[in-house]
């Protein structure tokens, strides 16, 4: 049964139910970034332990934490849900995962666990071997449980919330810019060496080469996430509210891109940014014609520029410089490397049990790291380097299916608006969900993965698109 509560009540609702939604948010990641120490160096003193799940004496407080302010969400915002029957498609999904992970969990092998992979690529094979403890299983099925209710929140009673989750969404937003600029004030600080001879590469002066960059994340392809959200971010918030400053911002976010050596973030936001100004002039004309006409006019000299370097002589210096540019930015050498990991992860799955259930994320992690040094395998990341890749090695066909749904359900999400909303937003919305895809083709990265960047995820598009859908679309119906 559906309850109306009285304006000023529903604000002070919304207003605690949104604070402890954010405390939920904070608590994400800590579910999927494994063991914590303390020691000099690493990321501000801390180190991770990617092998091992979250530390026991972390874990447990910060699960029933977890569960009793979940439970205590759900009790409020229960009353406000309107349609029954998608909360209980939302809950049978649900309890699938749960069920998944139990079964995955609990039915790996106790006795002698070893496995024995063959890979084609590197023509050998390899008997790698994972005790999966008790006490590492048990705070496995826990992690994974809290990870399940967040997601049984977002799909499930964020809905329910009010206008103050619309200003919320915006200021994730406003704060994933900030993280960006954050990070390229980091990499001015800390790297202006590098930086400086970036610049001059990117200028073409000779004896300078492109190096990565890396401000705080520790990795330029991190770096380069981050600014592919600030990017994304500043898109939409300009589709929200026109402005001269986001767009600008954006630009910025995608020349660091360049500049710190991220080949997959500098074409998925150049691609964003190509996209926005040659189609705003066509989707916001009506309703912003000065922006849509800047964006024209900034089309019109950019294909100009364009079509002045391709038609000069090719021994030309400009012409030069910009295909060689080209050449850099397109080498697969980094492509072919994802399809090694690709193929390698792949070879792992020769038992319907684990295709259908996943290895888990720990003992993913542990059997590839040992499969890949036993097989002499390029020791880069430990991960398949593929966002559905890794959702299926560690939650199996029923986590891709699981993540498959939330896809559609984004997707829908989408469509719907376009009749009811902002053409522009809803087609900007649009661009970034493809884009995010297919960054997910080459990152170990997923709306519904088990891993630390998932919030940032989740804040950059699905709470944003979320809440138009709930303005736009089902408060009008």
């Amino acid at each position: 049964m559906t309850v109306f509560f009285d304006e000023q009540e529903q604000s002070s609702r919304d207003s605690l139910d949104l604070f402890v939604f954010a405390l939920l948010s904070l608590c994400l990641p800590f579910f999927s970034i494994g063991s914590i120490s303390l020691g000099e160096g690493g990321f501000a003193g801390f180190f991770v332990d990617r092998s091992q799940p979250l530390n026991f004496e972390i874990a447990i407080p910060l699960s029933i934490v977890f569960i009793l302010l979940s439970l205590f969400l759900i009790y409020r915002r229960s009353p406000l849900i309107e349609k029954r029957k998608k909360l209980h498609i939302v809950y049978f999904l649900f309890a699938i995962f749960i069920a998944s992970r139990f079964f995955g969990i609990f039915l790996y092998p106790y006795e002698n666990p070893s496995f024995t992979f063959s890979s084609e690529i590197y023509g050998s094979s390899a008997t790698v071997e994972y005790v999966f403890s008790i006490r590492d299983r048990f705070l496995s099925l826990l992690q994974d449980c809290c990870f399940g209710i967040y997601f049984l929140l977002v799909f499930g009673y964020f809905q329910t919330f009010g206008k103050k989750a619309s200003t919320a969404a915006n200021v994730f937003l406003c704060g994933l810019v900030v993280l960006a600029l954050a990070a390229f004030a980091y990499t001015c600080l800390s790297q202006p060496e590098v930086l400086s001879n970036n610049i001059q590469a990117a200028l073409g002066k000779e004896g300078h080469y492109l190096k990565p960059l890396t401000s705080f994340t520790g990795h330029k392809n991190s770096y380069g996430f981050l600014l592919t959200l600030g990017c994304f971010s500043s898109l939409i918030l300009f589709a929200k509210k026109p402005n001269p400053i986001t767009p600008l911002l954006a630009v910025l976010f995608m020349l660091n891109c360049f500049l710190c050596l991220s080949r997959t973030a500098t074409h998925l936001c150049f691609c964003a940014l190509v996209l926005v100004l040659y189609l705003y002039p066509f989707f916001g004309f009506k309703t912003h014609s000065v922006y849509a006409t800047i964006c024209f006019v900034l089309a019109v000299l950019f294909s100009l520029v364009l079509a002045y370097i391709f038609t000069r002589e090719e021994g030309s210096p400009l012409h030069r410089y910009i295909t060689d540019l080209i050449r850099d930015m397109s080498d697969m050498g980094t492509v072919d490397s994802r399809k090694k990991h690709w193929d390698t992860a792949f070879t792992m799955m020769n038992s319907g049990f684990y295709q259908l259930f996943g290895y888990g994320r720990i003992p993913f992690y542990n059997l590839y790291r040992d499969y890949q040094i036993a097989i002499h395998a390029e020791m880069g990341v430990v991960t398949s380097h593929n966002g559905l890749i890794e959702i299926f090695m560690h939650f199996g066909f029923i986590g891709v299916f699981l993540s498959v749904i939330v896809v559609l359900f984004l997707f829908y999400t989408i469509l719907r608006q376009l009749p009811k909303s902002d053409l522009g937003l809803t087609l900007i919305y649009f661009f970034v969900f493809v884009l995010l895809l297919v960054h997910f083709y080459f990152e170990p990265r997923f709306f519904t993965l088990d891993e630390g960047s998932t919030i940032l995820l989740l804040g950059a598009f699905v709470f944003p698109c979320l809440r138009d859908y709930q303005d736009h679309v089902l408060k009008e119906a």
